[in-house]
């Protein structure tokens, strides 16, 4: 016989227009740089309006990406294929140091294993698996296992093999007692990175 209490109705205040796109780029934004460094203009405005939840017009979530070009808080640079890419401050910021912790890592490290054992454990990987490494995955897992620079910048494009050529790496270095690790600024790539190369990889 209990019956349930009635509230009153009462109006919601309304979060003025340019706050609600205000905080719907903040949002969008972290978002997609929790991804990736840089993202395009439609991701930048379907994560906006979808965060907007209707509280914002997409006239209003322009007027604020405008504005936060012309402050500097987001990046802009124009592709001619892809058209417009942003990236923030932050973003942008978090590139720059680990490029100075890489500049920083010069030759202070211990080789993980000589050219001779590189040779020999290359020689295994590919009688293993049927199949040769590429000059440039040689070259790349080389450097990786016998240089002494506490970091190494490997750099390619989709599908040019890198997670195979980690995952050669990977097997050389546990065999020499090494551990390795995955880290990427980006949930998918990190787990991409796992599921392929088999390092166990976070964020």
């Amino acid at each position: 016989g209990v019956t349930p209490a009635k509230p009153e109705p009462r109006a919601a205040a309304r979060e003025p227009e340019p706050e609600a796109a205000a905080r719907a780029i903040d949002r969008a934004t972290a978002h997609l740089t929790e991804r990736e460094a840089a993202f395009n203009q439609a991701e930048l405005h379907r994560e906006a309006l979808r965060f907007a939840q209707g509280k914002a017009s997409i006239e209003a979530i322009e007027r604020e990406i405008g504005r936060r070009e012309e402050s500097g808080e987001l990046l802009r640079a124009d592709e001619a294929q892809k058209g417009p890419r942003y990236t923030t401050r932050e973003a942008l910021e978090q590139e720059r140091d680990t490029d100075r912790r890489l500049q920083n890592g010069k030759s202070a490290h211990l080789a993980v294993m000589s050219a001779r054992e590189f040779d020999a454990a290359l020689r295994e990987f590919e009688s293993r698996k049927g199949f040769e490494l590429s000059q440039e995955q040689r070259e790349a897992s080389r450097m990786i296992l016998t240089a002494d620079d506490r970091f190494q910048g490997v750099q390619g494009l989709a599908g040019t093999g890198k997670t195979t050529m980690l995952e050669f790496v990977r097997e050389a270095a546990e065999k020499k007692g090494w551990e390795v690790r995955g880290h990427s600024n980006g949930a998918e790539q990190a787990a991409v990175l796992e599921r392929e190369s088999g390092i166990k990889s976070d964020t």
